[in-house]
C-alpha cells in the first residue's frame, strides 16, 4: 500500500495509490495514516481516485481515521467513484463524510 502525501492549497492531500483498499492492506493503510496524523496533520483530503475496490475492512479504517482526527480537524474524501462510491452509498457513509469530486477546490 503506497500513500502519496503532498500539500495542496494549504491542506494535506494523501493519494492512495493501490487499486484495492481491502482486508489485505487495511492494517498497513491504517498504520501509515496514523503516522501521518501523528505528525500533526489534522485537515486531510484522502484521494481515493486510484482505488477501484473497497471492502468493509477498508471502510472501517477510513471511519477509524475520521474518529482519530475527531473535532481537531477534518477528513474529506475525493475521487470516490465506481465500486467505492457504491460502498459509501450502501453504508450511508456518504452522509458522514464530506465527499468531493476531485482534489481541486476541495476545501
Amino acid at each position: 500500500m503506497l500513500l502519496n502525501p503532498k500539500m495542496q492549497d494549504g491542506q494535506l492531500v494523501v493519494t492512495v495509490e493501490g487499486p484495492r483498499l481491502d482486508h489485505k492492506v487495511a492494517g498497513e493503510f491504517q498504520s501509515a495514516m496514523e503516522k501521518i496524523i501523528a505528525t500533526g496533520a489534522t485537515d486531510i483530503r484522502l484521494d481515493l481516485s486510484r482505488v477501484e475496490f473497497m471492502d468493509a475492512a477498508g471502510l472501517g479504517c477510513v471511519v477509524k481515521l475520521n474518529k482519530l482526527i475527531g473535532r481537531a480537524g477534518t477528513l474529506e474524501l475525493t475521487g470516490v467513484t465506481g465500486k467505492v462510491d457504491k460502498v459509501m452509498r450502501l453504508t450511508r457513509m456518504n452522509r458522514v463524510f464530506t465527499i468531493r469530486d476531485s482534489t481541486v477546490g476541495a476545501v
